[in-house]
């Protein structure tokens, strides 16, 4: 056995600890990824074969190219996706499952790694089962029923795989000539709004030692809520219509103008939210470190 080393990182010790952190949780992850695939089948063949319940006219303009297939494809896709989201957030707040009681802290504590192996090994373990596997297992099951769909010509079903892998594909299908600048400035929102809710229940996961998707998910509404305060109020500052004038004289019309006069507001949001992301996993990692001495303590105190 190799002497540890609290300064030195050692990429032998880190790969044996992921190995065993997978080899460990192996059965329950089988499980869970089964879960997840049998309930994103029946979730996505149970929303996309029910179009009658969708109503037959659709007054809102914005969706006037919208059908009830469309309607019910839309409705599989999200529903099914916040289910998934719900799975893989939950996972990532396992970090430090592993040391949730004073057993299971000493026993991490003791074995011969640094801080950061043992740290770094977990984040990388709740990462890939949380976010690669999880989704992996997801995607899996709408690329089958998207077949199911071309097989039976079910039209719904045959919807789910171009909404859930081509974004120019969803946007000609709701009818929203967005322009390809504000397509690629939100899909980078979105990817940095995901870096930071990850980072988010990893520090959760850290600092709490129950609960800990609870608790973060109590904090992340809670900054949602102040967030929306804040941009409502601001925009009772600004002149929309003088700003929709702005965007209609460049050629843009109805939602793609609307959406293009935020377009600076969205990027820079996209950059704060990497910025605190990182922070948030430094602060994770910081407090991995403080658990680690607070139960050395407990350890010299017996």
């Amino acid at each position: 056995m190799m002497e540890q080393n609290n300064n030195k990182f050692s990429w032998s010790r880190f790969w044996t600890l992921l190995k065993r952190h997978f080899a460990d949780g192996r059965k329950n992850n089988q499980i869970m990824l089964l879960a997840v695939f049998v309930l994103s089948m029946i979730l996505l063949l149970v929303f996309t074969m029910m179009p009658q319940l969708m109503p037959e006219d659709i007054d809102n303009p914005l969706m006037k190219n919208f059908n009830k297939d469309m309607l019910a494809a839309i409705m599989a896709s999200s529903n099914t996706g916040t289910v998934v989201s719900i799975f893989s957030y939950v996972f990532l707040s396992l970090v430090c499952s592993n040391m949730s009681n004073r057993s299971g802290d000493i026993a991490y504590l003791m074995l011969p790694a640094t801080n950061l192996e043992k740290w770094l090994s977990r984040v990388i373990y709740v990462v890939v089962v949380g976010l690669v596997l999880i989704y992996g297992v997801y995607y899996v099951a709408v690329f089958l029923c998207t077949g199911i769909g071309h097989l039976f010509n079910v039209a719904s079903l045959k919807l789910l795989g171009s909404m859930s892998f081509d974004i120019s594909s969803t946007n000609m299908l709701l009818g929203m000539d967005i322009s390809p600048t504000t397509i690629n400035i939100l899909l980078l929102l979105g990817y940095c709004m995901s870096f930071f809710m990850i980072a988010m229940f990893i520090w959760g996961g850290t600092y709490f030692r129950r609960l800990g998707w609870l608790y973060t998910a109590l904090i992340l509404m809670a900054i949602g809520f102040v967030s929306v305060f804040v941009l409502g109020f601001s925009f009772a500052f600004l002149n929309l219509d003088e700003m929709v004038a702005v965007a209609r004289s460049t050629g843009e019309e109805g939602p793609s103008a609307m959406l293009s006069i935020f377009d600076g507001l969205f990027f820079w949001s996209s950059i704060v939210l990497v910025v605190l992301g990182m922070l948030v996993i430094w602060l994770s990692y910081k407090v991995f470190c403080r658990r680690q001495i607070e139960s050395h303590r407990i350890r010299v105190i017996k």
